[in-house]
């Protein structure tokens, strides 16, 4: 039955964000790229948040499984299994390995052979190699969600789930919820991604320090979702430089880099090219097109952006955003995150005064 994952998960490789409140079927599917510049003071958001008194919960279940499996996984363990990661567990079987549902009484079979299959056992051995015993990023992430209390005090904070795909998830998301799949943070030179032909652009944004951006960028996703129902290009380029300013607040001294998913190069072509990035959108009356696949072409992953010199990243609409809601910001003179994320995107354009000179 799993004998056919190596071949199976090459169609699967992407990154779910479950929208909050509808748990089955997944329902929002995009594929992370986490956003950035380099230009940006990153100290700006480095303020003192004393004490939140924020307790995060961190579950493995890819170690409760794995241990369970050493006898053969019985009714028992289901049982276990259910009663610890309650929905969450529910969704791992059901959707993100695709076994059904585990009410099934043919279930624990199922799931002893995902367990028992040699490419998922190596895959479990990278990712226990990589990670250990999770400790440093638990508590990386208890900081980073100490933080995001700080500045959405009246949000809730999920349970965070760690677990094993095979590749096919990246982060899951739902109300409560926040899945991290380590096995796609292996690190870029990662034999199982070579051999599943992952292209470069996408590699480089796999490895370890990723995980904690990418983890929190899913969770501001769904607590703020961009709901307009005819969008234009200049609010998809809001809402990702929304996304981005969050993160220069969760994360102040992470590098640019890191957080936006570019190579120094990339970052440093952006920054020398920024009147030119803005007035390609404003001389080609881009930015009030409502043109889905103008946003796919300047907001989505890609090893460059169509239409751009060589040397440009994809996603350069994203940089985009983030540099006109960060002059926005700074106009002012606001660390109010939260009043930021809910702010009208034209609004944000006109009081941010944002024209780079040619």
């Amino acid at each position: 039955m799993f004998s056919k994952f190596a071949a199976i998960v090459s169609q699967m490789f992407k990154s779910t964000f479950i929208r909050p409140f509808f748990l089955f079927p997944l329902i929002k599917i995009l594929t992370i790229g986490v956003f950035i510049s380099g230009c940006e003071p990153p100290n700006r958001y480095l303020v003192d948040i004393g004490q939140t008194n924020v307790n995060l919960s961190v579950l493995q279940l890819e170690t409760d499984l794995f241990l369970a499996a050493e006898d053969g996984i019985s009714v028992e363990d289901v049982a276990m299994l259910k009663e610890k990661y309650g929905a969450f567990f529910e969704l791992f079987s059901s959707q993100i390995i695709g076994l059904g549902s585990t009410d099934n009484p043919s279930f624990p079979v199922y799931l002893e052979h995902f367990t028992s299959d040699k490419t998922v056992l190596e895959i479990a051995d990278s990712v226990n190699r990589v990670f250990g015993g999770f400790e440093i990023y638990r508590l990386e992430l208890a900081e980073a969600f100490d933080r995001y209390h700080y500045f959405f005090p009246e949000k809730s904070i999920p349970t965070v789930y760690t677990f094993i795909s095979a590749f096919s998830y990246t982060i899951v998301a739902d109300s409560g919820m926040l899945g991290i799949g380590l096995d796609k943070y292996l690190g870029g030179n990662c034999s199982f991604y070579d051999r599943l032909g992952i292209p470069a652009y996408k590699r480089h944004q796999m490895n370890p320090d990723n995980l904690l951006v990418d983890a929190l960028k899913s969770w501001l996703y769904t607590e703020y979702q961009d709901d307009n129902q005819q969008p234009d290009l200049l609010g998809q380029l809001i809402y990702a430089g929304k996304l981005q300013v969050a993160l220069d607040a969760l994360f102040p001294e992470h590098e640019a880099t890191l957080k936006f998913g570019f190579t120094p190069e990339q970052l440093i072509w952006c920054e020398e090219n920024e009147a030119n990035i803005w007035f390609h959108f404003v001389d080609n009356d881009l930015l009030y097109k409502q043109d889905r696949q103008l946003f796919v072409k300047y907001l989505q992953d890609a090893p460059f952006t169509p239409g751009f010199p060589e040397g440009s990243p994809g996603r350069v609409g994203q940089w985009l955003g983030w540099r006109i809601v960060s002059t926005y910001m700074e106009k002012m003179n606001s660390l109010d995150v939260h009043a930021m994320m809910l702010a009208d995107p034209d609004d944000i354009l006109r009081k941010s005064g944002y024209k780079p000179k040619r």
